[in-house]
């Protein structure tokens, strides 16, 4: 994904979410962990990841919605400002 910071143009690399997946309980298939479950309850109250938290059943869930959500577009430009506060909430 290309990406830009005023004139600095950089590509983000791609996440390799897989090989992640079982390093670390954050990224655990097992669990929505109490402090990811936490995180989200206090991201909620912005309103944004209501509509998306009833899908998550484990910390990976909220992983790959994250990457999904990334590499939906193009280019950066094409987000709305609704969808990169999501992601922004989602990574918190």
């Amino acid at each position: 994904m290309q990406a830009s910071a005023g004139d600095c143009k950089f590509t983000l690399p791609d996440i390799q979410v897989d090989f992640w997946l079982d390093k670390n309980e954050y990224y655990s298939t097992r669990e929505l962990s109490s402090e990811v479950r936490r995180g989200l309850n206090h991201a909620s109250k912005a309103g944004l990841v209501t509509a998306v938290r009833p899908t998550f059943s484990s910390n990976a869930d909220v992983v790959k919605e994250i990457v999904s959500r990334i590499q939906a577009k193009k280019a950066h430009a094409t987000y709305t400002d609704e969808e990169l506060l999501l992601i922004f909430d989602l990574i918190q």
